[in-house]
């Protein structure tokens, strides 16, 4: 399979590897008989959950083959050494290309220090800065080891208010609710109260991807806030920010507002789907179905701030989006830099990432 000068083939030659993966995986699931079992209980609704966890899923039996199963586990390591490399190759030659903004000192700047990095895929998450570019810089983030803030409430107080706050703004309940019940879903309160009961199941479920803070003068005004981070990096799961009261009681919600640009979720009725788009890479039950669940900025959108000449920046990128119409977010998503004033938040700069022919 050759590489075509935009990496074409890239789709196909990483659904091959995924096939694959899937497969071996699948065969050692299916040699097991037994599996652990831990039970978390939520605790709004103390509702026993069984959680099997990955370890546990690849434990080998005594009666399995020792054999069949060695030769699963290289399948998976030749085929995960296939993916690394054939990513290598494909996006070997990446770059940002500025395409809103031009003549923005900080735009010209921030695509300088993008590019200084050689990308060979999107900085999905985690977008660094080069500090020998002067006037750049990120925030010092903390991860509080005893979990306590400055007012004495536990961090995970914070993580709960911020997880009420999606679930009133941004979470696709859809995401929540049973896959094989999807034709029947009209948003009724019973179906709300389900997917709410699952919503709570799940946060709870990676409260281990601890949440970080630091203190900087978010929106431009001149005062210090405490900012509240989510930055799973690595899941399947977005970045967001939020901003704490001063005395570290709550969230500030209008502050906040100002470091969510993206309008909150429409969930009124069956508009919490859309139709796939020609072409669209979709699982069994999209395409059983002809639509999937809209994209939410939980699972989806990744924020990240920095610092340039002593003012705040953040910066948006969207994993998937229903504006993309299928396309994947290395052809179609945008990195958005945003600046936050008390009076509102307007947008400065636009990139895309190309390939190099």
């Amino acid at each position: 399979m050759g590489l075509t000068k935009d990496g074409a083939d890239y789709p196909k030659r990483w659904m091959l590897i995924k096939s694959g993966l899937k497969m071996a995986l699948t065969l050692i699931w299916e040699s097991q008989k037994h599996s652990k079992e831990i039970t978390m209980v939520n605790e709004h609704k103390n509702v026993g959950v069984p959680i099997v966890t990955p370890t546990d899923r690849l434990e080998i039996p005594s009666n399995v083959n020792k054999q069949v199963v060695s030769c699963l586990w290289i399948y998976i390591i030749v085929l995960s050494v296939v993916s690394i490399l054939s990513s290598a190759c494909v996006y070997a030659e990446g770059y940002y290309e500025l395409i809103e903004g031009n003549g923005v000192e900080v735009c010209e700047v921030y695509e300088k220090n993008l590019n200084s990095f050689k990308p060979n895929v999107p900085m999905t998450c985690g977008r660094k800065v080069n500090k020998d570019i002067e006037g750049l810089d990120k925030p010092h983030w903390t991860r509080p080891d005893a979990e306590i803030t400055p007012s004495g409430k536990a961090l995970y107080a914070f993580y709960r208010m911020f997880g009420e706050l999606l679930w009133e703004r941004d979470a696709n309940p859809v995401y929540y609710y049973l896959v094989t019940k999807w034709p029947e879903w009209q948003g009724n309160p019973e179906q709300m109260k389900q997917a709410r009961q699952q919503y709570d199941v799940d946060r709870q479920a990676r409260s281990g991807l601890k949440p970080i803070l630091s203190e900087f003068d978010i929106d431009n005004d001149g005062k210090i806030e405490p900012v509240y981070f989510e930055k799973p990096c690595g899941s399947v799961y977005g970045s967001l920010l939020a901003v704490l009261t001063p005395d570290y009681k709550g969230i500030d919600r209008t502050k906040t507002e100002l470091v969510m640009p993206h309008p909150p979720l429409n969930r009124k009725g069956r508009e919490v789907f859309r139709p796939l788009f020609p072409g669209e890479r979709s699982n069994l039950y999209d395409e059983k179905y002809g639509y999937r669940p809209i994209e939410d900025s939980v699972h989806k959108v990744h924020y990240d701030v920095f610092f340039y000449k002593g003012e705040t920046y953040f910066d948006q990128w969207w994993r998937a989006h229903q504006d993309f119409k299928g396309k994947s977010d290395i052809k179609a998503g945008r990195l958005r830099v945003y600046k936050a004033r008390p009076e509102g938040t307007v947008r400065i700069c636009s990139y895309r990432f190309n390939l190099k022919k």
